[in-house]
């Protein structure tokens, strides 16, 4: 007894000095562990990040990146003043976590890239940029970017940049079938559409992302397993747990294979009480109704469903139509910005959709990964290799490609009426 005993204790003592080397060593190459992105709540846009805080992001592998928010919650430079604004070709830039860009420095980012490289190249133009990005937003939900902080900019030019996964996020049904949130309380702006394709604005909720938001309650899961949890618990102080956390697939307590299953039934009845979703809902027990289950797991989305990308299209035409309503109304150009991941993380239909969707409107698409290809570029250089977001490289070619169209449509910094001056977007 005695013996084993002893070893015990030196095989205690050790595992705690390999710990304590380990967490001492990564605090000495890591600047930190965890990711902060405090957020407020602005009645009428929605959760920004809150002005002035300090946000970190990381996943532990390429990036730390440490960047403040500006006074209006963006994570970009403070706005520059209306009149030098008006007087210069401003270009403004909305869109999701490409535009918010959490992952590079806001020195690397492509709206301030873009800026330097005109200033280099068609200083005559005198551009200046701003961007207007919040991660997990679809293009109805960033409407209120452009009516609440873009617009007193007057720009030349609004740009919109788009991913595959905005098809989603436009969409109320989105919020229900991934959150099990209710749609009518989402927290940024929305829209609803009726049984006869009318399309409604609703304003966002202050409240729509807390949990007595949901549509039905949710299933108790089981208990994580004893070593999870002491994990869980040390990895708010620990860059040892946090490590282990995101390089290792941790013993997880395994859910019941139907336990989603029957969570998404619970939502998908809750839904179809209400009569604004029950019209688009398949019947009960149908096929159809199996297929539905996948609505949110962009991008494998069944391509069998015509009456679901009908609907996916509708909402995200419907924020393309009210953008460019807003520009031609204020005199602006509109372009969209085409993520290369349309076509590499996308499905064809939401490629093809988006193009269709710009060359029926006669708005310009810059797709950026067919500009990558002919500069002779790999499409992988221009992300991290674990996380699809644009990397310095990747920000750098978005500048390029803007900047290119840019010096092709050099009138579109002299305003006039809004309508696109690239009338036929090339596809590339």
């Amino acid at each position: 007894l005695r013996f084993t005993a002893w070893n015990l204790l030196f095989a205690i003592a050790g595992l705690a000095i390999f710990a304590s080397g380990a967490e001492i060593y990564l605090r000495l190459i890591w600047p930190f562990a965890h990711s902060e992105r405090p957020t407020a709540f602005v009645p009428g846009v929605g959760p920004l990040v809150r002005p002035g805080a300090e946000v970190r992001w990381t996943y532990l592998r390429e990036f730390w990146t440490v960047q403040r928010a500006n006074s209006l919650g963006f994570l970009d430079r403070e706005p520059i003043a209306s009149r030098r604004a008006a007087e210069s070709c401003h270009i403004a830039m909305i869109g999701d976590s490409f535009v918010e860009a959490l992952e590079v420095p806001i020195a690397d980012k492509f709206h301030v890239r873009l800026e330097e490289l005109a200033a280099r190249t068609l200083p005559s133009l005198d551009v200046t940029t701003q961007a207007w990005g919040i991660r997990a937003t679809g293009t109805i939900n960033q409407l209120p970017f452009y009516g609440a902080y873009a617009r007193r900019m007057k720009p030349k030019i609004l740009v919109l940049v788009v991913y595959g996964n905005d098809f989603y996020d436009n969409t109320p049904l989105h919020w229900a079938y991934r959150k099990g949130h209710d749609p009518d309380r989402h927290p940024f702006l929305t829209a609803v559409q009726a049984e006869n394709g009318a399309m409604t604005l609703r304003p966002p909720s202050a409240d729509g992302a807390e949990k007595t938001q949901r549509l039905a309650k949710r299933f108790p899961k089981p208990p994580d397993p004893w070593s999870t949890r002491v994990v869980r618990r040390a990895s708010p102080n620990s860059f040892l747990a946090a490590y282990a956390q995101s390089r290792y697939a941790l013993p997880r307590a395994r859910l019941p294979a139907d336990h989603w299953s029957r969570q998404r039934e619970l939502w998908i009845e809750a839904l179809r009480q209400r009569p604004d979703y029950a019209w688009i809902l398949p019947p009960r027990g149908s096929a159809e109704e199996k297929e539905w289950r996948s609505f949110d797991r962009f991008p494998n989305l069944p391509t069998h469903l015509p009456r679901v990308r009908k609907y996916l299209f509708d909402f995200t035409a419907f924020g393309i139509d009210r953008f460019k309503e807003r520009a031609l109304s204020d005199g602006a150009a509109l372009v969209i910005l085409s993520v290369p991941s349309m076509r590499t993380n996308s499905p064809d239909w939401a490629v093809e959709a988006l193009e269709a969707m710009a060359r029926e409107r006669s708005i310009p698409l810059v797709d950026l990964h067919g500009y990558i290809a002919r500069q002779g570029g790999d499409v992988r250089e221009s992300r991290f290799t674990r996380d699809f977001h644009w990397n310095a490289a990747g920000h750098l070619w978005a500048a390029e490609a803007l900047l290119e169209w840019l010096a092709r449509n050099r009138d579109a910094c002299g305003g006039g009426d809004g309508r696109a001056i690239d009338e036929t977007p090339a596809r590339r």
